[in-house]
């Protein structure tokens, strides 16, 4: 069974890689949710838009955002249908199939959840660096991650730390990874998945780094935590 594990792991972090990391809730809310009357939908069908259930909180929001809201709302709770970060990400978020937890869904327009981040208490988004992932690069550290769920909530993180691992063995699936900021940060492809996704609460996005050449050349990780706060007074 260990040895499953470590072959996923490997796998995975062969295939793609930004990451987002998480520590304690911080000082504001990260929930908002939108639905509250399943039987008054705005059409009198019986479904409930993400505008119709709490206006006043809906509206606090920017019309770009609104609107994806409204474009990823499927109705189904506790299940994350869409990632919005203000001019610059709006993409839909797909379910890996159950017997695949190396799945990464071939998409411009999306990203897939990692199954098997929720086991380690975090979220994991998935994404192709010559794809949808090739959007996590514009990220920077203070921005606000939306998380939009099909019945309209909306949960919201803020980006605190972003981190680049060069692969050693760039086209092995278990090479080591050094930190390219920290090269005393060395770590083996299982060490580098319990320390992304080993934190309680974070989420984390992954995408692979280019260079030379290499698409897989290393790894790009970007950690948000729970709430919106200045970047200077959240955990780090």
């Amino acid at each position: 069974m260990l040895k499953n594990l470590a072959r996923i792991i490997s796998i995975l972090l062969f295939a793609s890689s930004v990451l987002v990391f998480g520590g304690e809730v911080a000082a504001q809310t990260s929930q908002v949710v939108f639905t509250e009357n399943a039987d008054q939908g705005p059409n009198g069908d019986g479904q409930t838009s993400a505008k119709s259930a709490n206006d006043y909180a809906f509206e606090k929001f920017s019309p770009a955002l609104r609107n994806f809201i409204d474009q990823v709302y499927t109705g189904q709770q506790n299940l994350i249908t869409g990632i919005y970060v203000d001019q610059s990400i709006a993409l839909d978020v797909l379910q890996q199939p159950s017997n695949e937890p190396g799945y990464i869904a071939n998409s411009q327009d999306s990203v897939t959840e990692f199954r098997m981040a929720r086991d380690y208490g975090t979220i994991g988004l998935l994404a192709h660096n010559y794809l949808a992932g090739n959007l996590f690069f514009q990220l920077q550290e203070g921005q606000v991650i939306y998380l939009v769920f099909g019945d309209g909530t909306v949960h919201t993180y803020t980006i605190v730390d972003i981190l680049s691992y060069q692969a050693l063995q760039p086209t092995s699936p278990y090479s080591n990874f050094v930190n390219l900021q920290n090269a005393d940060d060395y770590l083996s492809a299982a060490d580098l998945f319990y320390k992304v996704y080993g934190q309680e609460d974070a989420l984390v996005l992954q995408t692979c780094i280019a260079n030379q050449g290499i698409e897989s050349w290393g790894r790009l990780f970007i950690v948000a935590i729970p709430g919106v706060f200045p970047v200077a007074s959240g955990p780090m």
